[in-house]
């Protein structure tokens, strides 16, 4: 190694077929433990120069900065902790490999991309608090105007991601319970109560028609009556009360919310075909 004009700096000169000539630099100094250190700080061909090296240094002697093996060791235990930490897209992504199939998958991406990784992304449940997302909530509704809806949704993804790492041991449940806004999504303002009391009236004197639950599920949901005709099986989910609806209007598979007087509807209807939830006479889809 030669010297430079800085104590305990040197230098060795190192050639390349690649990069050519440069000029690689250490450093000699005792920690303030006393311990004796030799170790490289850098080359020329990534700017580092005798002064920098010399600052380096004198920051080591004094014990402002560690020496090269203690960085590595603290580089690794960092990582370490990092890899341990079971934040909310780390979830998001174990979550979604059980999630296979599911046609909501899409809705929630995007729900989660937009609205819940900027808030929550690098965040563990246990460093959650109500009032973290009681700020999600209102910027989502006053900020974004996104409807009530849809801020309930985004909010209820956050509370399965998080459910679900609990579930599966990976992380402490969140602490609280979040506060939903109130959504008036289940009645057709078309119709008043007095209508909607009497068609009622007449839609239960026989629970066993098939027109019966399909008329009951059009009336709560205001959904058309092709796309509820359409509806299997499979594509109803009564635990997160939604329902896909499958060749709508606009071309588009839309997952939508129902209300628990929908989901007590579809569990408490017969099931008139395994497959298909309203079934013409014959078995097959309604068209």
């Amino acid at each position: 190694m030669e010297k430079t004009k800085y104590p305990g700096v040197y230098y060795r000169i190192k050639t390349s077929p690649t990069l050519g000539e440069e000029k690689v630099f250490y450093i000699r100094y005792y920690d303030p433990d006393r311990k004796r250190h030799l170790e490289t700080v850098g080359s020329s061909l990534k700017g580092m120069t005798e002064a920098k090296a010399n600052m380096i240094r004198t920051e080591r002697v004094k014990g402002k900065e560690l020496p090269n093996r203690d960085q590595r060791v603290l580089e690794k235990e960092k990582r370490e902790i990092e890899n341990n930490r079971w934040t909310i897209s780390k979830l998001w992504a174990e979550y979604q490999k059980n999630k296979v199939g599911y046609k909501g998958l899409d809705k929630e991406k995007g729900r989660f991309n937009l609205h819940i990784e900027p808030s929550f992304g690098d965040t563990e449940p246990k460093d959650i608090i109500a009032l973290d997302v009681d700020r999600m909530r209102n910027n989502l509704m006053k900020k974004k105007k996104l409807s009530p809806q849809t801020v309930k949704n985004t909010l209820e993804l956050l509370k399965r991601i998080v459910n679900y790492g609990w579930k599966k041991n990976l992380c402490q449940n969140l602490s609280f319970s979040i506060e939903m806004p109130v959504c008036d999504n289940v009645i057709d303002e078309s119709l008043s109560d007095t209508q909607i009391a009497a068609l009622l009236h007449e839609l239960n004197q026989d629970k066993q028609e098939i027109v019966t639950w399909l008329m009951k599920v059009m009336l709560f949901t205001g959904r058309r009556t092709g796309e509820i005709e359409k509806l299997q099986w499979k594509d109803i989910d009564t635990d997160r009360q939604e329902m896909t609806l499958i060749d709508t209007k606009t071309k588009d598979t839309q997952v939508i919310p129902f209300s628990n007087r929908v989901k007590m509807i579809f569990e408490s209807m017969p099931r008139f075909h395994k497959k298909h939830v309203f079934p013409n006479k014959v078995g097959t889809q309604r068209k």
